[in-house]
């Protein structure tokens, strides 16, 4: 992810989102959990819960992605770390964008995308930590913050593509080389309200656990990788919209800096 601007704020702002790419983290777990084999059909047994959870972990797995992939819309929550620094998630995800919060190191950027338009909006905290390593004199900080504060900036460069709808939230380049041949079961527990079944697997070398609905949908409802990062889905096929913000609001960051 990136996004190429002129300056010292191109600078800041592109060591800033390029923090968003943490969120991939969530998507690495998640993309991982399916097998290469074109066998299954992913759905899994669609008898009662003490069947399912009879299956093998791959086939749990799979049901899982199958499952998840196909809703309408849901929910993500977690934090991760990266090269030193906390991210935190909270995106709803459906079939045609996303919108939420990602935070960095306690400053948060919003972010909204519908089809094949992007904006994000970053808080004034946002801005002054990514931007106060570059040189930029504070006078000229605050000079710039009062044009772009609470305005969205739109994402020219598809910053958001690799994670923010659905489809490409599963989508993986690398998923031919997973291998979960060492996946197993866990036990079955409450996981906020659903009853869920532990799957432990590496996902590209790192030890995870995926948990899934034991009724059906066998929806993946939480991902630890660990280190890596921590989420929860929830609020599976509800019914969402993006609604694009106006004009008056939108800042294009590149003819700002001219």
């Amino acid at each position: 992810m990136r996004l190429t601007m002129r300056g010292t704020t191109g600078r800041g702002a592109r060591r800033g989102m390029a923090l968003l790419g943490t969120a991939v983290m969530a998507t690495t777990v998640l993309a991982g959990c399916g097998s290469d084999s074109d066998d299954s059909d992913g759905s899994g047994d669609s008898g009662d819960s003490s069947s399912f959870v009879d299956q093998d972990a791959q086939a749990i797995m799979d049901a899982a992605e199958e499952a998840t992939k196909n809703a309408s819309s849901f929910r993500i929550v977690g934090e991760m770390q990266s090269d030193g620094s906390e991210a935190s998630l909270d995106l709803v995800l459906a079939t045609d964008g996303c919108e939420g919060t990602v935070g960095i190191d306690g400053s948060d950027v919003e972010v909204l995308k519908i089809g094949d338009e992007g904006w994000y909006r970053p808080t004034a905290d946002f801005w002054r930590a990514q931007l106060g390593g570059t040189g930029m004199d504070d006078a000229t900080l605050d000079q710039l913050l009062s044009q772009v504060e609470g305005k969205w900036i739109t994402d020219e460069e598809g910053s958001f593509d690799d994670f923010c709808t659905i489809e490409a939230f599963f989508d993986d380049d690398d998923d031919d080389d997973d291998d979960n041949s060492e996946a197993t079961k866990g036990d079955v527990e409450d996981v906020d309200g659903v009853e869920a079944i532990a799957i432990d697997h590496e996902s590209d070398g790192t030890p995870a656990t995926l948990w899934v609905a034991v009724d059906e949908p066998h929806y993946a409802v939480r991902v630890d990788g660990g280190d890596e990062g921590s989420f929860d889905l929830t609020d599976f096929d509800e019914d969402v919209s993006f609604e694009a913000p106006d004009d008056a609001d939108v800042v294009d960051l590149n003819s700002l800096m001219g």
